[in-house]
C-alpha cells in the first residue's frame, strides 16, 4: 500500500495491485484494458493518474507520471 497525494490535495492510499499498474503504465506508456484491470483503472481515472487513449487503452496523465515515478523512487 502507497500514500499519494492526488491533484486536488486529497490523499489516497493505492493498492499493490494500483501501484504495480501505474508501473506497467509508466514503463510501456500506453496498455490496452481487459476484464481484470478495468476496474482499477477506472479508480485511476476517478484519481486524476491515468487518461483513456482510446476505447481500450489507456496511459497515464501528466500528474499521474509524475506520481507513478515517485512511487517507483521510494
Amino acid at each position: 500500500m502507497a500514500w499519494i497525494r492526488v491533484e486536488t490535495g486529497k490523499h489516497v492510499r493505492l493498492t499493490p495491485a494500483q501501484t504495480r499498474l501505474m508501473s506497467r503504465l509508466l514503463v510501456a506508456d500506453v496498455i490496452t484494458q481487459n476484464s481484470n484491470r478495468l476496474r482499477t483503472l477506472a479508480i485511476l481515472d476517478d484519481l486524476g493518474l491515468v487518461e483513456q487513449a482510446s476505447e481500450d487503452r489507456w496511459r497515464l496523465t501528466g500528474y499521474g507520471r509524475r506520481i507513478a515515478l515517485e512511487l517507483e523512487s521510494r
